[in-house]
């Protein structure tokens, strides 16, 4: 009897209830833990895209500016514009500097197509550069074996580079900050999107137009934190 009396026993509803509120709290206290892992993991991952997308725009941006034409840097509308380089060489002492006047010159062979593009010789001021003086000289042919390069006329360049360095360019590069977006763009084309929820400016450092100072905008936890980079163009006229 006392057997059965103890196989037909259950839990009374006050102990269910306990159990249901036991289970009850366990699930509120693993929801917010759980909860609290995944806030602190979405945080560090949005923390550490926004770090490493102003790190490879800091890069980026250094090495298209150091391998810049020197005295190209333009600041306008809170945009950066610099015109990169190409290629290079050095010219020969036969090459059409004044009082030399020819239609062809030679250079130290490049692999590279250069019809087309503009040779630049001993570029000292902006000016030269967005008047196109006859510093620069338009390239209408290039033999790659013998380094030959064709001028659409006969063409005189008027002072020569103090290392005979000539330089091979094309087309223009613009960085722009708006509505707390980066964008770079190639001579006015559309828009390609660098890195997102950032602000910055661009400031000149030195009166030759070589070195300009950066500075990115983030916000994270609410705060705004400051990045400053020191550009520098390392090509020399």
């Amino acid at each position: 009897m006392k057997l059965r009396d103890t196989l037909n026993k259950g839990f009374s509803l006050i102990e269910l209830v306990i159990v249901i509120m036991i289970l009850s709290v366990l699930g509120i206290m693993t929801s917010s833990y759980i909860k609290t892992g995944v806030e602190l993991y979405t945080h560090k991952v949005n923390l550490d895209k926004s770090i490493s997308s102003v790190r490879f725009v800091m890069e980026r941006l250094r090495r298209e500016v150091s391998n810049a034409l020197p005295n190209s840097l333009v600041l306008k509308n809170n945009c950066l514009t610099f015109t990169p380089v190409i290629n290079s060489s050095f010219y020969d002492d036969h090459f059409p500097i004044y009082p030399q006047v020819a239609d062809h010159g030679f250079i130290a062979p490049i692999n590279q197509e250069l019809k087309g593009t503009k040779a630049v010789i001993n570029l000292l001021t902006l000016e030269e550069l967005l008047t196109e003086s006859n510093k620069i000289q338009t390239v209408s042919h290039y033999d790659l074996n013998s380094g030959e390069l064709t001028f659409n006329n006969s063409v005189s360049f008027p002072a020569p580079s103090m290392i005979k360095r000539i330089y091979f360019i094309k087309d223009n590069i613009s960085y722009c900050f708006n509505d707390s977006k980066l964008y770079k763009r190639t001579n006015n084309n559309e828009n390609i999107l660098m890195a997102e929820n950032i602000t910055g400016k661009f400031v000149n450092k030195e009166t030759t137009s070589n070195v300009l100072q950066v500075t990115f905008n983030m916000e994270i936890d609410e705060q705004e934190v400051f990045v400053e980079q020191v550009l520098r163009i390392n090509n020399k006229p």
